[in-house]
């Protein structure tokens, strides 16, 4: 994905991106499967916006629990949130899930309106709250995931989400078992053990990361 193409520029005029772009010092980066790409507790005013790859918001507990708090993908943005908070957060982090291209922008350049107040970069901003709107409706669905006790009514909401949102009943999950065993916080072999009972039970048909909902 180019800088161009990123979500903050939605509705911006070509020559007013180029401007815009130089103005931000947006700056690239790649990185590995596994590599940190952030530490929040550290910079909080840079916000990142996925070019290509996908990306995991990773908590670590008190007791040393790795939690994944969001899935990222191209042209999603993380960072946004913690730049607004009074508090630096303790034990968060973004992690490269899948080798990735990373673009970065200070959220105060973002924030802040230039003398001239022009459209462009009021654009931008509304780009950004509408972003945020969008990420508080995801964080709301993994809310709804974990609200439910067993694994099964767990991979059954998050599965029904996800068809919804492809309009069919087969879908890729966008990351690894592993990943979707810390996303709904639950131990992978049970997890696994659930998803054959699943299908035997005749509720989903998987082939690793491919799954098809019978229900």
């Amino acid at each position: 994905m180019k800088l161009e193409e990123i979500f903050l520029f939605d509705g911006v005029d070509s020559s007013d991106k180029a401007r815009m772009i130089s103005c931000f010092k947006i700056q690239r980066r790649k990185y590995k499967p596994g590599e940190i790409i952030c530490d929040f507790e550290e910079k909080r005013d840079r916000v990142g916006i996925i070019l290509s790859g996908s990306v995991s918001l990773v908590r670590i507990d008190a007791s040393g629990n790795r939690i994944v708090i969001e899935d990222l993908s191209e042209n999603d943005v993380f960072g946004e949130m913690f730049a607004l908070a009074d508090d630096a957060p303790h034990g968060i982090f973004a992690e490269c899930e899948k080798k990735c291209e990373v673009a970065f922008v200070a959220y105060s350049q973002i924030s802040k309106r230039c003398e001239n107040a022009c459209l462009c970069h009021t654009t931008v901003v509304e780009n950004m709250f509408r972003v945020v709107t969008k990420k508080t409706k995801r964080l709301s669905e993994r809310i709804e995931v974990l609200s439910n006790k067993s694994i099964r009514d767990k991979l059954l909401c998050l599965f029904s989400m996800y068809s919804q949102r492809e309009g069919k009943p087969s879908f890729e999950l966008p990351f690894s078992l592993s990943y979707l065993a810390e996303y709904i916080c639950a131990d992978r072999s049970a997890m696994m053990r659930e998803i054959k009972h699943m299908s035997d039970d005749g509720l989903i048909k998987n082939d690793k990361r491919r799954i098809e909902m019978l229900i």
